[in-house]
């Protein structure tokens, strides 16, 4: 076996070690066949023997979905071998996108979802006993941002698999309050987050401002090219909104066009 082999070997083994127990019933049941169950793990596949499972290389190719997989349990195997999670099933439903990948524990859920056609990873986090307000989780990029020592410059990695890791890495690093059951911080950050777009909703400009707002802009360039009756007939309906510079340029389209 060469050097990278051996190594890929090596990353694996303790992939197949966290198969959740389930996957491992229904392999020596017979309901699970044993090349889909390893497909996941790089190439290894799981083959019941008089000896037990053991491990073998498989020369099948990994598809796009299964990469996916064993990227995130990759990523997360610390959690998966020390911190008592494992693999959960996707939600269900049939919008779930299949490039999906669940762990968690008694008290947390750990979502990655693939997004952009393979380009970035969407990781998000649930409480276990119910599910939260909507698909989105709860605010865990917010409390990285917060806790992360890295400069806010600093863009995310570029590749769905580097972004994987690195919010791995950072999930495991620095959110350990949240992986056993404290929410907290994320609840402290998701109210604010509420808080501000309720303000932002309460301070929006109505409809009629809007098309106000519209309407100015649209008369300044008419301004600017002499066609002052355009002006005229975009600010008239809304003489009432208008600010003082707005309505004067009102007044001094409507002279100039009577002249």
């Amino acid at each position: 076996m060469n050097v990278t082999a051996n190594k890929a070997l090596r990353r694996t083994n303790a992939a197949c070690r966290a198969v959740p127990s389930l996957w491992r019933q229904q392999l020596n049941a017979g309901t699970l066949h044993p090349g889909a169950s390893g497909s996941a793990f790089g190439g290894i596949v799981l083959l019941r023997t008089r000896f037990g499972l053991v491990k073998r290389m498989s020369n099948t190719k990994l598809g796009p979905v299964e990469e996916f997989r064993a990227t995130v349990l990759e990523a997360y195997r610390h959690l998966l071998e020390h911190e008592g999670f494992s693999e959960l099933p996707a939600p269900p439903g049939p919008s779930t996108n299949p490039f999906t990948t669940r762990i968690g524990n008694s008290t947390t859920v750990i979502e990655v979802e693939g997004i952009h056609y393979g380009t970035s990873a969407w990781t998000k986090i649930f409480r276990a006993n119910c599910s939260d307000s909507d698909q989105y989780g709860l605010p865990i990029r917010a409390l990285l941002a917060t806790r992360a020592p890295r400069p806010a410059k600093v863009r995310r990695p570029d590749g769905q698999r580097a972004q994987i890791l690195q919010d791995a890495a950072d999930i495991i690093e620095y959110a350990k309050d949240v992986l056993s059951g404290d929410f907290i911080a994320l609840d402290g950050i998701a109210n604010q987050q509420r808080r501000l777009e309720q303000e932002r909703i309460a301070n929006a400009p109505s409809p009629r401002q809007r098309a106000a707002n519209a309407a100015c802009s649209e008369a300044g360039h008419a301004f600017n090219r002499g066609d002052y009756e355009t002006v005229v007939d975009l600010l008239q309906p809304h003489l009432e909104l208008l600010s003082p510079p707005q309505r004067k340029r009102y007044e001094i389209a409507l002279k100039r066009r009577d002249a």
